[in-house]
């Protein structure tokens, strides 16, 4: 009961559903994946990372609040990398070359879509999801 006033406040208060709040999806969440992020020590709390696609094992998310300038951040294995919007390039942290490869080649593809999450990101709305190269299989 505690959970449930605490996850009603924290949606009302940050205006995003509820599965961009907690950590743990529930089963029908699955594509739900958040965890807490850069603290910019306003008081505001964690921001949110909400999962963005899922491809070949690569998660791409996006940070609510995030630093100029405009890029996602994917995850392969134990891999990090921060991707620029503008040309799919790695400006920090490392993938391994056929990930890296591959999230160029899909952020180029896919980069009217990645825009517009991150702007939406910064107006603080919820993020659509984005295709995948493996969904067109």
């Amino acid at each position: 009961m505690a959970g449930q006033k605490r996850e009603a406040g924290l949606q009302a208060r940050l205006g995003v559903p509820a599965i961009y709040v907690f950590g743990r999806p529930r089963a029908k969440d699955v594509d739900a994946r958040v965890r807490p992020a850069h603290d910019s020590g306003d008081g505001a709390g964690a921001h949110l990372m909400p999962t963005i696609a899922w491809f070949y094992g690569i998660m791409i998310q996006m940070y609510y609040n995030d630093h100029e300038p405009p890029h996602f951040h994917a995850r392969y294995g134990r891999a990090k990398a921060i991707v620029r919007l503008s040309d799919g390039e790695i400006i920090s942290g490392e993938l391994p070359p056929t990930a890296t490869r591959m999230v160029r080649q899909w952020a180029l593809a896919r980069n009217a879509e990645l825009q517009d999450n991150w702007r939406r990101a910064r107006a603080h709305q919820p993020l659509e999801k984005i295709a995948g190269p493996d969904a067109d299989e």
